[in-house]
């Protein structure tokens, strides 16, 4: 597996994975702290990868969306609020909301959740 993280990876950490089989790609860091998204997408696209999954939670996503590095989102809704109703008291302490609305929206279900995909209008 590859796995992105800044350059300011532990030596350690790093050589773990390396010895595990994980290809570390080291990238600048944005000013919160994290991987640069558009920085991982561009060296990604150098090494021949087309096509990306994200998988993840409010934060990571809500980061793909705000720097407009999706095209396609598919979101699958389940009936269960992970961490009961502190769960939702999380949700909260996510700064600078914003609003997206998708284009071409289908849905359907699978057993008891809710598939929603659509287009963003940034392909």
């Amino acid at each position: 597996p590859w796995i992105a993280a800044t350059r300011r990876i532990d030596q350690l950490k790093e050589e773990s994975l390396d010895a595990l089989g994980g290809k570390v790609i080291k990238l600048p860091s944005m000013e919160n702290g994290w991987v640069n998204l558009t920085a991982l997408l561009e060296d990604l696209y150098k090494r021949g990868i087309r096509s990306v999954m994200v998988e993840g939670g409010a934060r990571i996503i809500s980061s793909f969306l705000r720097e407009n590095l999706a095209d396609l989102v598919i979101i699958t809704i389940v009936p269960v609020i992970l961490g009961g109703f502190r769960g939702i008291h999380a949700l909260e302490s996510l700064k600078s909301p914003f609003i997206t609305s998708f284009n071409d929206i289908l849905y359907d279900y699978f057993e008891d959740n809710l598939i929603v995909c659509g287009f963003t209008g940034n392909s």
